[in-house]
């Protein structure tokens, strides 16, 4: 985390994102900040935590598919959501939506200044395609998985140029 914060205060404020899709929980953690409100608090840019998997905690907490059996009907075309409160919890720290009809739902949580009725319509309006991840998030995961591949065939310099030039894109994407 430490080198994405690094690389991200890097760039001038005038070519800094207006909001970060982040892979990973919000305050949708038990300890009440996940990735994307860490990154948010460190480089202070609106997040949202877009997750493709239920984070569960504490005792009493419902497993991941037992959840998604006990909301099948609620949770079966585009845009339909689910507000989620956990025990223990203050407020609504999570919304299971559906992105893409055929997939599974993700979990959004909000991260740092934003609140969860916004990150919900930018993560749907963010949504296209064949996957049931927003845009910003498919970018990076491609270019990560890119840039893995260089490095693993030791051609590290060509990875890290294809990084920065991408990065602009990413940041683009990421405003949307």
């Amino acid at each position: 985390m430490k080198h994405l914060i690094d690389f991200v205060k890097k760039f001038s404020s005038d070519i800094l994102p207006k909001i970060l899709f982040v892979d990973g929980n919000g305050v949708h953690h038990h300890r009440g900040c996940g990735s994307a409100s860490h990154l948010g608090v460190k480089v202070n840019i609106p997040t949202i935590g877009v997750a493709k998997k239920l984070l569960v905690y504490g005792r009493d907490a419902t497993p991941e598919n037992v959840f998604l059996r006990q909301n099948a009907d609620s949770l079966r075309s585009r845009r339909d959501i689910i507000a989620v409160t956990f025990k223990g919890a203050q407020h609504t720290t999570l919304n299971v939506a559906v992105t893409h009809p055929k997939l599974k739902p993700v979990y959004i949580s909000i991260g740092h200044r934003v609140d969860l009725d916004t990150a919900t319509e930018l993560t749907f309006s963010c949504c296209k395609g064949q996957s049931n991840l927003p845009e910003p998030i498919v970018a990076a995961d491609g270019i990560s998985r890119q840039i893995a591949a260089n490095l693993e065939r030791g051609r590290a310099a060509d990875a890290n140029l294809r990084f920065q030039q991408r990065s602009i894109q990413i940041d683009w994407l990421g405003a949307i």
